[in-house]
């Protein structure tokens, strides 16, 4: 053999089997290509080349159209059948019965006419190897790839795992700190102290800010923002956005503005935290930003889309306002502008996380922005509007001599609850993890369940023991199966589904706030008396601070005192839209008489000064002497034209709570409907 005749063996194809019944063709072909280098094997008909094919190893078959037995395209397909991945040319020596297309298409990588030279064979091969080379660097790339990208996934659900774990240990003794500085605050303390105990509960905030942000970026990253869909006034989400960010701001020289539009559904549905997550940091970046001027919140509605209706909020202010060559950058993530000399803390990461919740929820943001004139800051929001069928009339319970059972994850945690369950009259009885919480509901006997309500302070992320104690008690004979269980968890992905499914009725997110912990236990078990026998989570769902909220607005029935018609009628139109329940007197004996008979059902009181017959301020006497037996309280709104301050101390020596002037104004009358019915600190006690 002459060594000038062979190339360079390339390994993807070494071996072929020659299958054809003409002999001569078939000993040229065998002796041609090993000159070239390959390594040959013979068949004179499909029979033999397919016990050839089982015997040996063959990168290539070179095969006649027309064998003895069986036709070479039939014989092809019968191999590839078992052997996809193996290379054929068909050789032909007249065209026919078969065309290029066909041959190609039932599996051939090539074909040749007889008669052909040998060197057009060799390249034909070459090329066929080429391409498989091609194939299989292909596929190697593509290995790499996705070894790369599962690599890559498992660092960044790593890296989320870590920065969950950080913030439930960070979270922890958060818990505690909050805790203890609440019940800190309700004891005698001078005056500098109090302000030692606010400067902690504020740095308390930024610190857990900080922990939020950085979590949520962490599943912005890794995509894994859920949202959780739920009922709830937008307009009343917003009046409560305000009002979280207004001790932010000197309101002697910032104005805070809130303006609904009348389009604006009292009900929608989608995720209420979420959307109140996005106007707390566009709010927040406004009150920091603005020492003079004005502030304003506007909602509205956009179009109409097959799948719901667009929401549009927006956040105006006068503030330092954002440079030209900053704009485009903002919402990049740990992006802060740089534009003043005064400091200000943050991650950088909220309006990045802001931008990428707006999507999620189908909307998009934006920023206009002049400098040194303030900024426009708007986003939309898909929502689904909703007709509510009517108001569930919820009245928290007094919570004096309630039984609870605790179940808490550390001693700390248990002083902590405890104290703040005993300072609201409640029998505490505390157990641990390691004991048996079941076996104290468990009394022989017993017609009914033991206790009133179960707080359950659940153990970390991946821990179950707090969700099969759920639904152990939800599986016990009996009373005890409906007992109201609340749920203390750090806020997770998914976790309010995953409570709801374990039994839980409530859901409080770490750290605890002893105020909110009285308003949800206080509001459950006032849920409890409409359960209709059924479980709350069957009747209201899951139970969140956001929900007790919202509860408290539909449940409370205003009662407004005014002898002119026009005023009652405005009043009625703005707070029926809204979801509130109102009731109208001509005269105050007609209010006291009302009141009377609602026998605490009104949860505010708009009082009218100048009535025919018993006047506004009697009116109030005479129902705060009536509350004196009853142990209760209910708002009083003076609603009057009269603005002179010596008028307004009349007022207040009567007994009324609150100054409201004519002409009426949907931004006022929401404001203090907001303070005294939805945020009222006494609401649930």
């Amino acid at each position: 053999m002459n060594n000038g005749e062979h190339t360079q063996v390339n390994p993807l194809i070494q071996r072929v089997l020659v299958v054809d019944d003409d002999v001569a063709l078939r000993a040229m072909l065998v002796r041609s290509l090993g000159r070239k280098g390959f390594v040959c094997l013979e068949a004179a008909c499909a029979e033999e080349a397919g016990t050839a094919l089982l015997t040996n190893i063959v990168d290539l078959v070179l095969c006649d159209i027309s064998l003895p037995d069986l036709n070479g395209i039939d014989f092809m397909k019968s191999v590839k059948a078992d052997l996809p991945e193996l290379d054929f040319i068909i050789m032909t020596g007249y065209s026919g019965e078969f065309s290029y297309f066909e041959i190609v298409a039932a599996g051939a990588s090539d074909y040749m006419m007889k008669p052909f030279r040998v060197d057009s064979v060799v390249a034909r091969i070459k090329r066929i190897e080429r391409e498989r080379a091609t194939l299989v660097n292909l596929r190697k790339t593509n290995q790499e790839l996705a070894l790369t990208m599962d690599r890559a996934e498992a660092a960044s659900q790593a890296k989320s795992e870590f920065l969950a774990r950080m913030s439930h240990e960070i979270r922890t003794p958060l818990n505690g700190i909050v805790g203890y500085t609440d019940i800190l605050l309700g004891t005698r303390l001078s005056a500098e102290q109090q302000e030692y105990i606010r400067n902690t509960q504020t740095s308390c905030d930024v610190l857990l800010s900080v922990v939020n942000d950085i979590l949520d970026f962490s599943r912005v990253e890794a995509g894994q923002i859920r949202l959780d869909p739920m009922e709830f006034d937008p307009e009343v989400l917003c009046f409560e956005s305000l009002e979280l960010i207004r001790t932010q701001v000197d309101e002697a020289r910032v104005e805070l503005v809130c303006h609904i539009e009348d389009s604006v559904p009292g009900c929608v549905r989608a995720d209420p935290h979420r959307f109140r997550q996005v106007l707390l940091n566009l709010l927040g970046n406004a009150a920091k930003f603005t020492s003079e001027g004005g502030i304003e919140l506007c909602l509205d509605v956009g179009d109409d889309k097959e799948d719901g209706l667009i929401l549009c909020a927006s956040v105006r202010d006068t503030g330092i306002g954002i440079p030209p060559d900053a704009i485009e950058s903002v919402f990049e993530p740990f992006q802060q502008v740089r534009n003043t000399a005064k400091a200000h803390e943050g991650t950088g990461l909220g309006l990045s996380i802001c931008k990428k919740i707006v999507q999620q929820m189908g909307g998009q943001l934006r920023v206009e922005s002049e400098e040194g004139k303030g900024s426009l800051f708007e986003f939309t929001v898909l929502v689904e509007p909703v007709e509510r069928e009517g108001s569930r009339s919820i009245r928290p319970v007094d919570l004096s001599d309630r039984r609870v059972l605790l179940v808490a994850v550390t001693e700390a945690s248990r002083l902590m609850l405890a104290r703040v369950l005993r300072g609201a009259g409640m029998i505490v009885d505390a157990v641990e993890y390691g004991t048996d919480p079941v076996a104290a509901l468990e009394v022989p006997g017993a017609r009914g369940c033991c206790y009133d309500v179960a707080i359950v302070d659940l153990k970390g992320k991946g821990s179950n023991r707090g969700f099969n104690l759920a639904k152990t008690i939800r599986s016990l004979p009996g009373p005890c199966s409906k007992l109201p269980l609340i749920v203390c968890a750090s806020p997770e992905p998914g976790g309010g589904d995953q409570c709801r499914q374990a039994g839980f009725d409530g859901f409080l997110p770490k750290p605890v706030q002893a105020s909110k912990l009285i308003s949800m236990i206080a509001g459950i078990l006032g849920m409890e008396n409409n359960a209709d026998g059924n479980m709350l989570s069957e009747t209201f769902g899951m139970v969140t601070t956001h929900l007790l909220a919202e509860e408290a607005k539909r449940s409370a029935s205003i009662l407004l005192a005014d002898d002119n018609p026009v005023n009652q009628k405005i009043a009625q139109i703005m707070l029926s839209k809204a979801g509130y329940r109102v009731v109208t007197a001509d005269s105050g004996m007609e209010a006291l008489e009302i009141y009377q008979a609602s026998t605490g059902g009104v949860g505010l009181i708009l009082m009218d000064i100048n009535m025919p017959g018993m006047d506004g301020l009697e009116t109030t006497r005479r129902i705060r002497t009536i509350e004196q037996s009853l142990k209760t309280r209910v708002p009083i709104i003076a609603f009057t034209a009269n603005v002179m301050p010596v008028f307004e101390q009349q007022c207040i020596e009567a007994g009324m709570d609150d100054f409201l002037i004519k002409p009426m104004k949907r931004e006022a009358i929401f404001a203090v409907v907001q303070k005294w019915v939805v945020n009222r600190d006494g609401c649930w006690d």
